[in-house]
């Protein structure tokens, strides 16, 4: 997987903009989200996970707001 390759050499996805891309292209949010967060968890850990969460859902919250996505 290219995220555990990336987390092996100090590496971090820049989540924020694959998930604003992928809704862009149509990917429905929900699924989007929870396969980010199935991937975070396995990569970094549930710690990591739980902040990114919080983080994630205010992203979530803007997108909507601004009218991002499909």
């Amino acid at each position: 997987m290219v995220v555990s390759q990336l987390h092996n050499r100090g590496y971090m996805m820049d989540w924020c903009d694959f998930y604003i891309e992928s809704i862009k292209h149509g990917w429905p949010p929900d699924r989007t989200f929870e396969r980010l967060r199935q991937v975070v968890g396995e990569e970094y850990g549930p710690r990591f996970r739980e902040g990114w969460e919080v983080k994630m859902r205010e992203l979530m919250k803007l997108c909507e707001k601004h009218g991002i996505g499909p």
